[in-house]
């Protein structure tokens, strides 16, 4: 969407002359506004964001963010259609913005559906952080200084964190039995093989982290809240993760 049609929303949103409209969310400090829209091309609900004090940060990840929605949606590529009819195809998307504090704009993406292929596209999610500082967006190794060099050391707290939840999670069965432990949630897997995704945990000095697993995995998903001093020694210097530790009184 043009800057300029979001600015004149954001004039609405925030109030001309002082006022609100009667429509207008309540505007709270350090609070990013956002609307959601509908992707003309995918048809997904996406936020933009409204960020008039920094026209081309606004820019920049709203542009970001319209590539996401144009993707969800099945591919056309034409192998997939030579062997199945387009009626059989369906592509579902449930989008949640889970962090509007601090110059930091999360989202969750959650997919559904079926495109072709051996399974179904049911349990997959993505998450997407951006730094509105810069408007950057941030995978979970561009935190860091060096992420394959200290990624061991990053990754054995979140292995160690994903392992005693999944225990606790299933107190009856053997950890000896259970193949999550055994073949997938290890170091020499997580550790090496695969990566994370995070998102800021809101009002907390915490990051929500998951394993990125391929879909013969996904039974072995397990989702941990860690606290940032964690990985503060191997942060990126004035990086999204120092920035957070900062806003909340960590360092």
């Amino acid at each position: 969407m043009p800057t300029l049609m979001l600015s004149i929303i954001a004039a609405l949103l925030l109030g001309v002359g002082g006022g609100m409209t009667e429509n207008a969310r309540p505007v709270l400090p350090d609070t990013i506004q956002y609307i959601m829209m509908e992707h003309p091309d995918s048809g997904a609900d996406i936020p933009q964001i409204i960020f008039p004090h920094r026209p081309d940060v606004e820019e920049r990840v709203n542009a970001s963010l319209d590539s996401v929605a144009a993707n969800l949606q099945c591919s056309r590529d034409e192998s997939d259609f030579d062997r199945f009819e387009d009626g059989d195809f369906e592509f579902r998307s449930r989008v949640e913005v889970k962090h509007t504090q601090h110059d930091v704009f999360s989202l969750q993406v959650r997919i559904g559906g079926y495109c072709g292929g051996a399974y179904p596209l049911d349990g997959f999610s993505t998450n997407y952080t951006f730094d509105l500082r810069t408007g950057n967006q941030h995978n979970f190794s561009d935190l860091f200084v060096d992420f394959d060099e200290d990624r061991k050391s990053i990754a054995e707290p979140i292995v160690e964190a994903m392992r005693q939840k999944r225990k606790k999670s299933r107190p009856e069965t053997d950890p000896e039995e259970d193949d999550c432990l055994q073949n997938v949630l290890t170091m020499s897997i997580l550790g090496t093989m695969y990566g994370f995704s995070f998102l800021p945990v809101p009002d907390e000095p915490k990051l929500k982290i998951r394993p990125t697993f391929p879909r013969v995995a996904l039974g072995c998903i397990t989702r941990v809240e860690l606290p940032l001093d964690l990985f503060l020694p191997y942060a990126r210097p004035d990086g999204l993760l120092e920035h957070l530790a900062e806003v909340h009184s960590v360092r």
